[in-house]
């Protein structure tokens, strides 16, 4: 089974409904054609040094001032986001420890011990935990 497959399937994601991806690259995409949007990048041109001194100097002046509290609500979005995306690499990379153990007849839990568990993939060990 495909690991795209297995989380839309744990996950209920449906074909149909479109990707949270394309709809934010699509209101991008308008948001970038609206009149408002910038023009051209007035740091397109400049030489690595000449950035680096204008950030030093944007840090200098903003030394002494006092940050903006940022919003909450962005906040707990940004930490699911990262939570969920942390996650989703957790997982992976168990799932291919996992096959990586069952294919050397090991245990899927522990991964060090032999599978002697009658028409089971954990060890006696893990199975009398």
């Amino acid at each position: 089974m495909q690991l795209d497959t297995l989380l839309s399937n744990i996950y209920g994601n449906s074909k149909d409904t479109p990707a949270m991806e394309k709809t934010a690259e699509a209101a991008l995409l308008s948001g970038l054609s609206a009149k408002k949007s910038p023009g051209k990048n007035p740091y397109e041109d400049m030489s690595l040094d000449e950035l680096t001194k204008i950030a030093q100097s944007i840090e200098a002046g903003n030394a002494g001032t006092q940050v903006e509290e940022p919003d909450p609500e962005l906040e707990k979005v940004a930490f699911d986001m990262l939570g969920g995306q942390v996650m989703a690499h957790a997982m992976v990379h168990e799932l291919g420890l996992i096959k990586v153990a069952v294919a050397d007849g090991k245990c899927r839990v522990c991964k060090e011990h032999a599978m002697d568990v009658e028409g089971s993939s954990i060890c006696s060990t893990c199975a009398s935990e």
